[in-house]
């Protein structure tokens, strides 16, 4: 095996770490940010559901990274070039990540990555070669989905307000319908389980009503789990601080099941910034040909899943911290909030075949938080900081990969 293998090699599991110090680390951050879940828990939660959700659903998107970004057919004739480029976009990334990390900014790993093989598409075949449309998209992104799901996390926060503290019981109204909504909530990752174990397995799920039951049934499983949950729990309604304090235990509950959904989809979705570019040169490599058909053996989508599980574990709690802390104070009402409009804008977005970034829009989410709480209980300067971070990451990507590149092509 040729020593840029290696190389590769080396790049993905830092690149896999670096998604999972900065990336993984933003999404968890409003739940270690509400005290809902202790910066412990949430790495446990982060590590066991992004592997899950790398190793179950993570090969439709890795396809996408590995093909969807540059015409790799330009490189059908010197697919030692598009080796190179790959490894350079892997460095680029992962150098950018880790310097957002040791500052604290949760900037888009997606972005980066897009930005990392933008760059060794010019330095290859020139300005041309750019895909503008992409770029136009990106860029729209960074003012619209935050906006967007500060809008959604503030709605959906003054909602709340109107509807559940406002009422003359509101602990009685958390109880009753948390567990529905446990239920609801849990339903995305249940069908993305088993559609991923049926995958596994070489099985269609396609028109298979036994799946929509299992799924079904697991759901209402998880209401019956959280109702004994609840059910168990003591309350204190002696004084109006205390049942609130009751009502935020409750919503706390829901932080943790939204948070395992976030790492799940996470899984599925972003560890192919790291996975994508190593298998593409895997591919490559063993067969000393571009082959028409995106190939990602388990082994390598195994090895960014514990890559990007060792970098939240080792350095994910400096964004938790930025995200979860720094913008405004959370509470897990708040917290639940600003998941709860992330997952609808991403959702959204993915119906409508508009690529966003979980980054942007969770940070919105807890800015549309803190401004239903008055532009005072924001942390404006941190907000130019994280906004600053965003516009930069696609053009220091790119400059990086094309420093990279030259570099291995003239070392090797």
């Amino acid at each position: 095996m040729q020593i840029i293998f290696y190389i590769a090699l080396i790049g993905g599991g830092i690149m896999a770490w670096a998604v999972g110090a900065n990336d993984v680390a933003n999404a968890m951050g409003t739940s270690v940010g509400s005290k809902a879940i202790s910066i412990k828990k949430a790495i446990i939660i982060a590590a066991l559901f992004e592997t899950l959700g790398a190793v179950l659903s993570s090969q439709e998107v890795t396809q996408t990274i590995q093909r969807g970004l540059v015409p790799v057919a330009y490189y059908a004739n010197d697919p030692m070039t598009l080796v190179y480029g790959m490894s350079a976009a892997l460095y680029a990334s992962a150098f950018w990540l880790i310097l957002a990390s040791t500052r604290g900014w949760p900037v888009s790993t997606t972005h980066s990555i897009i930005g990392a093989v933008v760059g060794f598409g010019v330095a290859t075949q020139g300005m041309g070669s750019l895909p503008w449309d992409a770029v136009r998209v990106v860029a729209v992104g960074w003012v619209v989905t935050p906006l967007a799901s500060a809008l959604v996390s503030w709605s959906v926060f003054r909602l709340m307000q109107i509807f559940i503290f406002s009422r003359s019981d509101p602990l009685a109204l958390m109880t009753r319908y948390a567990p529905v909504a446990v239920a609801l909530i849990s339903l995305p990752i249940f069908k993305l389980v088993f559609e991923g174990s049926y995958s596994i397995m070489g099985v269609s799920s396609d028109l298979d009503y036994g799946l929509y039951v299992v799924v079904a049934l697991s759901s209402l499983v998880s209401w019956w789990v959280a109702s004994r949950l609840i059910a168990g729990y003591s309350f204190d309604q002696s004084t109006v601080s205390a049942t609130l304090e009751s009502i935020e235990r409750v919503f706390a509950l829901l932080v943790v099941v939204s948070a395992c959904v976030m790492a799940f989809s996470h899984g599925a979705n972003d560890v192919a910034n790291a996975i994508g570019p190593m298998a593409l040169i895997f591919d490559i490599l063993s067969d000393g040909r571009l082959s028409d058909v995106a190939n990602t053996p388990p082994i390598i989508v195994l090895y960014g899943a514990v890559g990007v599980s060792l970098g939240v574990c080792m350095y994910g709690y400096r964004v938790m911290e930025r995200v979860g802390s720094g913008i405004t104070v959370l509470s897990p009402s708040r917290s639940f909030a600003a998941q709860l409009s992330t997952g609808i804008i991403v959702l959204t977005a993915s119906f409508l075949g508009f690529p966003v970034s979980t980054t942007q829009t969770l940070v919105g989410g807890v800015l549309g938080v803190g401004l239903a709480r008055g532009l005072a209980a924001v942390d404006l300067a941190i907000v130019r900081g994280i906004f600053f971070s965003w516009m930069i990451t696609i053009p220091t990507g790119a400059l990086l990969s094309i420093f990279f590149f030259h570099l291995f092509q003239w070392v090797l």
